[in-house]
């Protein structure tokens, strides 16, 4: 089965696999995976043109990831937040 998504590589070097799902009306989640499940992170995307305003129609998953480019998925993922509170979420020591 091949593995849905893509890679996308952020400024810092680091590999994530892109995922889109939960695709709506008018919105998607964009999710990225990291080898360390602990650093995935997840972002709302709203889908900019009219046809988004139609409560009967749906996003494919496949097309919106399409239509993020390299330049977008920056854009969103600095706009990301950790899906994880991490293995220490108050700050202290494991």
């Amino acid at each position: 089965m091949a593995k849905k998504g893509r890679e996308w590589r952020s400024a810092d070097g680091t590999t994530y696999r892109v995922e889109v799902q939960l695709a709506g009306a008018s919105s998607a989640l964009v999710v990225w995976k990291h080898a360390d499940r602990y650093q995935d992170r997840y972002v709302t995307w709203q889908a900019p043109e009219a046809e988004a305003r139609s409560v009967t129609a749906r996003l494919g998953e496949r097309d919106v990831l399409r239509r993020l480019d390299d330049a977008a998925l920056a854009k969103l993922f600095r706009r990301s937040a950790p899906v994880s509170a991490g293995a220490t979420p108050l700050g202290g020591e494991s």
